[in-house]
């Protein structure tokens, strides 16, 4: 089971293991040729959890197609860069679920469902518990600059946040990033709704809090991708992730994962902070809002910074 002993997100953890558990070893009776091994990435830390539902959810995924598959985990824990690598360059990997850019979608064959709904691109700030006087007057984008933000290396993030002109400070270690922040290096580490609680309860040590005030919005999404050459893989999930789609199984078990982690960031109290993603490629399909998480047009913040946010809706 993927329970841990934190009540406040326990529903993100326990509610959705027997489905997995099936799917990762209903192959074991058959023999080696009669399925297909899928090599996807063991986590980079030992605190890193997010591999849960996206894992889950290509489970789900795969289990709607005539083909049968069995999914393997990597056996070293793996970087986002690292994991790319291997499935561009020294094979080893056959999916890996990341947060797309142009180069990743020129180099890489993506499934274009954003499989968080584009709650990638929904932050909250992590910050030292002692600065939140730090951000108690901030309201734009302009104020926001003056402080710095945390951020991997190799994150597509790291681009989206300088190219709106903040400053960042970077690690190509996703624990470290904590450390960093706790002894001063940056202000603060913008976090995904879905991530921000979990890291959070995993380090009561670092003192560390989610800022009360502002969320950063960027347009971006999460996708599996796959070699360039894997059309059979790429369709499959594909048409799974729209079986699921469609008969609601993928939002059932969205929302089983994440509603929790919505709501405890209250997002209808938060003054939003756009910020534009020249990396976003024109394929993206904003367009369909069944793909997209959206906040109701009566829960938006009624303030002069979040007016005409068409994306909320």
């Amino acid at each position: 089971m993927y329970c841990i002993n934190h009540t406040s997100i326990r529903p993100y953890l326990c509610s959705v293991s027997v489905f997995i558990l099936f799917i990762l070893t209903s192959m074991q009776g058959l023999a080696k040729s009669e399925y297909t091994e899928i090599h996807y990435p063991n986590s980079e830390s030992q605190y890193d959890i997010r591999v849960k539902y996206p894992l889950e959810l290509l489970a789900l995924a795969l289990s709607k197609s005539s083909s049968p598959y069995k999914l393997i985990k990597s056996d070293e824990a793996t970087t986002q860069s690292r994991a790319l690598k291997l499935l561009h360059d020294e094979g080893g990997l056959d999916v890996v679920w990341t947060m797309t850019n142009l180069e990743r979608e020129k180099d890489f064959l993506p499934v274009r469902i954003p499989i968080l709904k584009g709650l990638i691109g929904w932050r909250v700030l992590i910050i030292k518990e002692q600065n939140q006087p730090l951000f108690d007057n901030i309201n734009n984008l302009k104020q926001l600059k003056k402080l710095v933000a945390g951020q991997g290396l190799d994150w597509p993030d790291t681009d989206i946040l300088k190219s709106n002109g903040l400053v960042v400070e970077t690690s190509t270690n996703y624990d470290r990033l904590f450390e960093m922040l706790q002894k001063g290096r940056f202000e603060y580490f913008p976090r995904s709704i879905t991530e921000v609680w979990l890291e959070l309860s995993q380090r009561p040590e670092q003192q560390l809090a989610a800022e009360k005030k502002l969320l950063l919005y960027y347009p971006t999404a999460m996708y599996y991708f796959v070699k360039k050459d894997n059309n059979k893989l790429a369709n499959d999930i594909q048409q799974g992730l729209e079986e699921a789609i469609e008969d609601g199984s993928f939002d059932t078990l969205f929302y089983t994962y994440n509603q929790v982690l919505i709501d405890k960031s209250k997002l209808s109290e938060r003054t939003i902070i756009t910020l534009t993603n020249p990396q976003l490629s024109k394929d993206t399909p904003l367009d369909n809002t069944v793909l997209w998480f959206s906040l109701p047009r009566e829960q938006i913040p009624d303030t002069p910074l979040n007016q005409g946010l068409g994306y909320l809706h």
